[in-house]
């Protein structure tokens, strides 16, 4: 039983969804890559972030990044890399209700195994979701949505730092255009 029906609260545990946030998307239909997380042990090389950026950026897409006020200079180190605008780094920059609007509106979601990629899910964002040394059968997105979910060794955070990953269920479709709030 979820620890909510325990406490008497009824509650789905295959619903999974949030309604959509009132705050209105700083940007919205851009991919979102945030290369930050609490555990090193979950951190994807950064360079790898970069090149990922900077391939969806090289394809049309708006692509910002996102992550905490201690993970600056690692979003500020991907988007110099990639070649973003100083303006694509988010960082500090949105409030928690902004930063949820933007995930539920954004084309496509790249990160780690972190809160965003919990945001995502909920929100039905397509999403890649990296993950280090837990397996995504674990803790990852259910099959039902649209995600990748990466497993493989884990990787230091340092940019010169490489490990193979692989992919572990199907591939999703960057939205054409954000969802209509309603």
């Amino acid at each position: 039983m979820p620890a909510v029906g325990v406490l008497g609260i009824p509650a789905d545990p295959a619903d999974l969804a949030l309604a959509h946030p009132q705050a209105p998307s700083p940007v919205p239909g851009a991919v979102i890559v945030h290369p930050g997380c609490a555990f090193t042990a979950r951190h994807w090389p950064v360079d790898r972030y970069a090149a990922v950026a900077r391939r969806l950026a090289g394809g049309g897409l708006r692509v910002v990044v996102t992550g905490s006020a201690a993970e600056r200079p690692l979003a500020s180190y991907v988007a110099t890399t990639a070649g973003l605008p100083d303006d694509a780094v988010l960082v500090s920059r949105t409030t928690l209700s902004q930063l949820s609007a933007m995930v539920a509106e954004a084309s496509l979601v790249v990160c780690g195994d972190t809160g965003i990629a919990h945001l995502a899910t909920a929100y039905g964002t397509p999403s890649v979701v990296l993950f280090g040394p837990v397996s995504p059968q674990h803790w990852g997105p259910p099959h039902s949505v649209r995600s990748i979910s990466c497993c493989g060794p884990a990787a230091p955070a340092t940019p010169s730092q490489t490990s193979p990953t692989r992919v572990c269920s199907a591939s999703p479709q960057p939205r054409s255009s954000p969802p209509r709030s309603g």
